[in-house]
């Protein structure tokens, strides 16, 4: 499935940027301070939600994403809306349910679902050292 028969670029970006925004407004001071670039990866434990609360499926990794997307069903890692909820196999082939951000991770990527200079914007963003937030997918 394409994401075009899910959403439009804009819808998702949308998305991407609540969910950005509502990140950092919900975690602490401490966990901000936990995301490094560096170490960065989109595709393993050292995602956003990994590098901030040590695990990606922790209850207090699920509590920001619950807080930062209100629609966010914790107990299926899935969404109410039908929008929400087809961001999952659908796109990314792994039968899991994903977020907005990692569906957005996982479409502008460097070919091998590593990271690019973008999401060092993100990270700076989260943590308060930039203002701007530049989101953009690839066609």
């Amino acid at each position: 499935m394409l994401l075009s028969e899910i959403c439009t670029r804009e819808e998702l970006i949308e998305l991407v940027h609540a969910e950005i925004v509502g990140i950092r407004a919900n975690a602490t001071p401490e966990e901000k301070a936990k995301l490094n670039f560096a170490t960065f990866n989109p595709t393993n434990n050292q995602c956003i939600y990994g590098q901030m609360t040590g695990w990606w499926s922790e209850a207090r990794a699920n509590e920001i994403t619950r807080k930062s997307l209100p629609n966010f069903d914790n107990d299926k890692m899935g969404y109410e809306s039908r929008k929400h909820r087809t961001f999952e196999n659908a796109i990314m082939g792994t039968g899991k349910y994903f977020t907005p951000m990692e569906v957005y991770f996982y479409l502008n990527n460097n070919g091998d679902g590593g990271k690019v200079a973008e999401h060092e914007g993100i990270i700076k963003f989260i943590k308060g050292e930039s203002t701007g937030l530049i989101i953009t997918i690839p066609e």
